[in-house]
């Protein structure tokens, strides 16, 4: 949520100036969804809600470990998750073992104290925080792009959901999230089943089932601290839509009040919107997408075109 991104001059200088990535934000946004992790949240809260131990998958271990160290992100925007702990967990820092300080004699001795003691204490402080990275990102062929449509599309199922459209078929979802595929060309909601389409729309709706299935496994990993990752997860919990939709409907009501905050103050966001980069990019990709349809398409009635002269 940013006003505009920071120069980027590498890895290095991201690290040093604890930058988060879109990937970090998407880690964040698939713990939201993730059934382990809501449970996780439940089990550490005591709550009378959380699955029986027959329903909770073996490694929930693993899973409260995640959670004791990322914490209760339900109702906290992540910029401010990221300034408080999740540049810590993902960057570490350099340990301090040396203080320097520069102190003006000409002040009271009980004030030098103070001032000394008051360094003393920041020091410390961030000695404590000093640490190697507790998580790390996996590096592998999964993108972000992929991911952030798999996330979108998780969220307008849930959304349709909550609104009580509950006989929204699974290709009209694909419309609604722009899912990238071939067989979203000439389809809009209002289309009605034809010979022409019908094989369309059922090869959307198992695109659209392969996706939140796909998304469900990613959020699972990620509950387990390995992200982004489609390894197979032994676990019996599901995505409940209706639960969803309440957590993706809170968290925004935060994240509303977070900007709110922000601008009342005239306080300026230090991290990028990646959502509004990520949306930029599916725009940018369909008309790229479109492009390259057309010249197709001449390239062919042109090479017809040159076909039939010869003969």
């Amino acid at each position: 949520m940013l006003t505009k991104p920071p120069i980027n001059f590498g890895d290095k200088w991201r690290r040093l100036s604890n930058l988060p990535t879109i990937e970090h934000h998407l880690f964040y946004q698939y713990l939201l969804i993730s059934p382990s992790y809501y449970q996780a949240s439940l089990i550490r809260k005591s709550s009378k809600d959380a699955a029986s131990n027959k329903e909770l998958p073996k490694d929930m271990n693993q899973v409260l470990k995640v959670y004791d160290l990322v914490g209760d992100i339900f109702l906290t925007p992540f910029e401010v998750w990221w300034e408080s702990l999740g540049c810590n967990l993902f960057y570490g820092g350099t340990q301090v073992n040396n203080l320097s300080l520069s102190l003006d004699l000409t002040n009271t001795k009980q004030a030098l104290l103070a001032q000394v003691k008051k360094r003393l204490e920041e020091a410390y402080a961030r000695r404590d925080k000093s640490c190697a990275p507790k998580l790390s990102l996996l590096n592998n062929k999964v993108r972000a792009f992929s991911l952030f449509e798999k996330l979108r599309l998780i969220g307008e199922k849930a959304a349709s959901l909550e609104s009580q459209n509950e006989k929204l078929e699974n290709w009209k979802l694909a419309i609604i999230s722009n899912l990238e595929s071939k067989w979203r060309k000439g389809l809009t909601l209002n289309s009605k089943r034809t010979s022409k389409n019908h094989v369309a729309r059922e090869y959307l709706g198992m695109l659209v089932s392969k996706n939140v299935s796909e998304a469900l496994t990613i959020a699972e990993n990620a509950g387990r601290g390995l992200f982004p990752s489609k390894e197979p997860v032994v676990s019996k919990l599901r995505f409940d839509f209706d639960l969803l939709a309440e957590i993706l409907r809170n968290y925004e009501i935060k994240e509303i009040q977070f900007l709110e905050e922000c601008a009342f103050e005239d306080k300026p966001l230090k991290f990028r919107a990646y959502w509004e980069i990520m949306n930029k990019k599916v725009r940018t990709r369909r008309k790229a997408q479109k492009k390259l349809d057309e010249l197709v398409a001449k390239e062919i009635v042109k090479r017809a075109k040159e076909d039939s002269e010869a003969y």
